[in-house]
């Protein structure tokens, strides 16, 4: 052993290139005690092993509500067995893989080799093991009594089951019924069970389901007219359904819409309209609830008001549908009239007037359908609103961007030099149709 280290520790950068054909040559030099190392090392271990994870002996399943499925061998094309038997396994294995056994980790069968249907027969049924390190010890019942029985096949149609409740306002689509594909299946069984099915049921939980076309897969159960299950075989097993769910129940939050009766006192204007809150949960038929674009308010009256106007209002309920709250509160916001500053002394009133609208920057190949007008609000002391003439009022509309149909533009108002000075002057967004130039 001093000779391999020497060696090793002599061999510098070539070590690793060394070390295998050191280890094999002082391996076959010192054979024996390379044997021994590994004889003890195993020892060890099964000592270990015996110690913390022993073998021992127990009846499997563990769980008493288990049973290993019989698998008959040899029966005849024409037979099938009466009953499915079932056994239980005295085994030996480590403690540890017993407590995870499970029915699916044997194999039990039963030969069935020269039974005729109708022959009550007792026969001797042998168990494997599908893990290693499991030895099966006995059977229990080592021997089964069996019955065979003329098959019979038949088919049934699927028929969709729905469980559950869906979810607040769906449901099955009107008029349409859930679908299954395959919609028929081949039963095979003792021919008085066979008799007795009416239909294989495929049950869909339509809990969480919403709108739309849904697909759900699952498995097959033979049931008689009266919804009793019977145990035979169904080929295919499974079935796929198809549901259409509408929406019958809706609920949108909507802006709310508020408007006021009166006007403020003279001199003053109302500059904003705020509600608190701005929106509400509207619910009901979906068709009704869809069509909803806004909610109105009840109005509120700033007639002579000089200053702002806050109001608890009612929301206009629209009729078959709720709303998440009654009222909401509406204020109203009241300034003065900014007049100009050029007779400071003068009452400021404000002075509306209809004129016609100059457009401009047409897009090519377009035109303005209809009449237009324009209201224009102007604002000032009184003088200079009573030299006003509408001539001095000009609204301009540019075109720019619109497309054909109904485009909603902010008219640019100006007083000409032509009219008194220290006035100001707005107007409301205007409608205007835009429609394709026709040429005669």
């Amino acid at each position: 052993m001093r000779s391999w280290l020497r060696a090793l520790s002599e061999s510098g950068p070539g070590v690793a290139r060394g070390l295998p054909r050191l280890f094999w040559s002082n391996a076959s030099q010192h054979w024996g005690l390379v044997l021994f190392s590994l004889v003890a090392a195993l020892g060890i271990w099964m000592l270990v092993e015996d110690q913390q994870n022993p073998r021992t002996q127990a009846v499997v399943p563990l769980e008493t509500n288990q049973a290993i499925p019989l698998t008959p061998l040899n029966v005849p094309d024409d037979a099938i067995l009466r009953d499915q038997p079932t056994v239980r396994v005295r085994v030996e294995a480590r403690k540890a893989d017993i407590d995870g056994l499970r029915e699916g980790d044997f194999r039990a069968t039963i030969d069935l080799r020269g039974v005729t249907p109708g022959e009550a027969v007792s026969r001797p049924v042998r168990v494997e093991s599908r893990r290693g390190g499991v030895r099966v010890l006995s059977v229990q019942p080592s021997q089964v009594d069996i019955t065979l029985v003329r098959a019979a096949t038949r088919e049934v149609p699927v028929q969709v089951r729905l469980v559950g409740e869906f979810p607040s306002g769906y449901r099955l689509k009107e008029g349409v019924v859930p679908s299954a594909e395959p919609s028929l299946v081949k039963l095979r069984g003792p021919a008085d069970l066979i008799d007795s099915v009416e239909v294989a049921t495929l049950e869909v939980n339509v809990a969480g389901l919403r709108d739309g076309v849904v697909s759900v897969e699952g498995d097959l159960v033979a049931r008689t007219s009266g919804g009793n299950r019977v145990e035979v075989a169904i080929t295919p097993e499974r079935s796929r359904a198809t549901l259409r769910i509408e929406q019958t129940f809706s609920q949108r939050a909507l802006a709310l819409s508020a408007s006021v009766t009166g006007s403020p006192a003279p001199g003053y204007r109302i500059t904003n309209i705020s509600i608190d809150p701005p929106s509400a949960i509207v619910a009901g038929p979906k068709s009704l609830v869809d069509f909803l674009q806004s909610l109105a308010i009840e109005k509120i009256d700033v007639t002579g008001a000089k200053t702002d106007v806050t109001q608890t209002k009612q929301i206009d309920r629209p009729p078959n549908v709720t709303i998440d709250r009654q009222t909401v509160v509406v204020r109203v916001e009241v300034r003065a009239i900014e007049c100009s500053t050029a007779q400071p002394a003068s009452p400021c009133i404000s002075v509306s007037y209809v004129i016609g609208p100059a457009f401009t920057d047409f897009p090519a190949g377009m035109t303005v359908e209809g009449a237009s007008q324009v209201v224009v609000r102007v604002f000032g002391p009184l003088p200079q609103i009573q030299q006003l003439k509408a001539a001095d009022i000009r609204a301009t509309v540019s075109l720019t961007g619109v497309t054909v149909g109904t485009s909603t533009l902010n008219p640019v108002v100006t007083i000409l030099p032509s009219g008194p000075p220290g006035l100001r002057a707005e107007a409301d967004p205007l409608p205007v149709k835009i429609v394709p130039l026709v040429f005669p």
